[in-house]
């Protein structure tokens, strides 16, 4: 979603240092949707704990590539408040449905694209 925003942290930076600066770079109000996902060498999907240095959870690197990703839906969209946060979930919806990780049942397809272009 940051298309390749490069970010320097200290050796011994934790997961939590991370995020902070992304989500500075961002100015993103609503975070404790986001989190930053990265893929570890058995190329399995691991979210980043922000309790833990980056160097601990990334056995290659660095340079060390992260995914910024919604990791928590809300079950209601009203609970969205930011424009921004809104806008990162509707291209994280469409990246999952376009990938497969999220099934589109027949005919919902045109009904979503419609709603994303309002």
């Amino acid at each position: 979603m940051l298309n390749q925003y490069k970010l320097d942290v200290k050796r011994k930076a934790l997961g939590k240092d991370l995020y902070d600066k992304v989500i500075i770079h961002t100015k993103l109000i609503e975070s404790d949707y986001f989190g930053l996902q990265f893929t570890d060498t058995h190329n399995v999907e691991q979210w980043l704990d922000a309790t833990k240095s980056i160097k601990k959870q990334r056995k290659t690197g660095p340079p060390y590539t992260f995914r910024f990703r919604v990791k928590f839906y809300t079950s209601d969209p009203r609970n969205l408040h930011e424009e921004l946060t809104r806008y990162l979930f509707v291209l994280q919806l469409k990246d999952d449905i376009r990938t497969g990780k999220l099934d589109c049942p027949s005919g919902s397809d045109v009904e979503l694209t419609a709603l994303s272009m309002q």
